[in-house]
Order: C-alpha cells, then sequence, then structure tokens
C-alpha cells in the first residue's frame, strides 16, 4: 500500500465504514477538500467508538498497518 495520505485517508475511511463506526475526518487533507489549500500534508480522524469495540478495530486495521 502506498502511504500517499489519499490513500492512507481512503483506507482508514473504509475500514471504519465497514465496522459500523462514526467518524470525522479532519486535518489539512480536509482543510484543503472544503476550505483553503494547506502545504501541510495531514488527515485527523475522530472517532465515536463504543465501549468494547477497540479490539475488533485494531485487529481490522492490522491487516492493512
Amino acid at each position: 500500500m502506498s502511504f500517499d495520505p489519499n490513500n492512507v485517508q481512503a483506507v482508514v475511511a473504509r475500514i471504519l465504514e465497514e465496522g459500523g463506526v462514526t467518524y470525522l475526518v479532519g486535518g489539512s487533507i480536509a482543510s484543503s477538500y472544503w476550505g483553503e489549500p494547506r502545504t501541510s500534508v495531514d488527515v485527523d480522524f475522530a472517532l465515536h467508538l463504543e465501549v468494547g469495540r477497540a479490539q475488533n478495530l485494531a485487529a481490522a486495521f492490522s491487516t492493512e498497518f
């Protein structure tokens, strides 16, 4: 997998959506898309993760990362 921020964002979003996790995207990727372009290139995720689901989520990410 390429660690290009757009690719990472897509993979993370796919895993979260497949797991039924509610999330928001922030960072310069979101800023550039919805507002002003930025020179930094990062993506931030804020999750609403229910108690007891962290282990399943970690397992889902272990196959990609």
